[in-house]
């Protein structure tokens, strides 16, 4: 592809996204145009993953898993998710997953401020369900800790926002906790 077609591509996509009056929202990979069966790579050329990367990048789209962090169903509860000055704001279109083909392609897709929110219910009924069995949902810790500093201000919502998905691995990954010991082989009964 040229990058006049890059361009225009991209021009497309961004304006489609934005158009409040369609219904209709198509997936961000289905609108490239490039076929992936049977083409070559020419050198010099830009892949369909190339295009949709530099797309997602332009758009401002946040991972899904990023978004979660952020938003708590208190958040939901009291609309904050509407606040663009807040750091649970959703905006509509504007957070992305990633699927995983027929093939084995990764794709892309935005989805809709309802599925995000739709997502946030769906983790509280599991955390609850958890909760009634008894079990400790590490997750839910962690992240109320990183919510915690973000509110008071030890976090910044810009790293928050940049690196939202780390912050929860470092949480959840205790510290200075030994490797577990190998089982030694038991006794040997000779008879």
């Amino acid at each position: 592809m040229t990058d006049k077609e890059v361009e225009r591509l991209i021009k497309r996509l961004m304006a489609f996204l934005r158009d409040k009056r369609s219904n209709v929202r198509p997936c961000i990979g289905c609108m490239t145009g490039v076929s992936g069966r049977g083409a070559r790579q020419e050198e010099g050329t830009v892949t369909k993953a190339q295009i949709i990367q530099k797309t997602l990048g332009e758009m401002k789209l946040i991972p899904l898993e990023n978004m979660l962090v952020r938003i708590t169903q208190q958040d939901v509860v009291y609309r904050r998710y509407l606040l663009p000055e807040h750091r649970s704001y959703v905006p509509d279109f504007g957070v992305y997953i990633k699927t995983q083909g027929a093939k084995g392609d990764v794709g892309y897709r935005a989805i809709s401020r309802q599925l995000v929110l739709f997502s946030v219910e769906r983790r509280k009924a599991w955390r609850m369900l958890q909760s009634k069995a008894g079990i400790v949902n590490k997750d839910y810790a962690a992240q109320r800790s990183i919510l915690v500093d973000v509110d008071a201000g030890k976090i910044s919502k810009e790293e928050l926002f940049a690196r939202g998905e780390k912050l929860m691995r470092d949480r959840l990954q205790p510290v200075g906790v030994a490797k577990p010991a190998e089982p030694r082989p038991g006794p040997v009964l000779v008879s």
